[in-house]
């Protein structure tokens, strides 16, 4: 179809998402996040990286943006408050209800955070974060910005 430039978001660690953290608390009784999903997420950015530099080598006019969700939010988990955010929760969805706010869904209904700067997650699987202007630790070989502007 022509299209050139991609702009690609690896997989985050699914299992630290409201949805996954209620699922484990009801199938283990216990709260943290469901490494089985981690587990696969973190496998699959080398592929994935793999598989668009192999492309962009098939292709000589490609050009594409690989940010990687998984070590983005994970550095969030680590960080939770820099000079460009302070997240006061980690688990909670801002949207939703029930546990983790991942009970019921975010719907017109669903009741809303007061503050959305303190949720990292907007409802039981988005988190809210932006790959548009990353740095190559987490968006590489260029950012969005600079995919656009190609």
């Amino acid at each position: 179809m022509g299209a050139r430039k991609f702009s690609v978001i690896s997989i985050p660690p699914l299992g630290c998402i409201p949805s996954q953290r209620l699922r484990r608390l009801k199938q283990l009784g216990t709260q943290g996040c469901f490494d089985p999903l981690n587990d696969l997420s973190l496998r699959s950015y080398p592929m994935l990286a793999g598989m668009l530099k192999q492309l962009s080598y098939e292709l000589l006019d490609m050009a594409y943006s690989l940010a990687n969700a998984y070590a983005m939010v994970s550095f969030v988990f680590e960080n939770p408050r820099t000079d460009a955010w302070n997240f006061t929760d980690l688990e909670a969805a801002c949207c939703g209800g029930g546990p983790f706010g991942a009970a019921f869904a975010c719907n017109e209904t669903a009741p809303v955070c007061a503050n959305r700067d303190d949720y990292l997650f907007w409802d039981a699987n988005h988190p809210a974060q932006t790959i548009f202007a990353g740095n190559q630790t987490f968006v590489n070989p260029i950012d969005v910005r600079e995919l656009a502007m190609l």
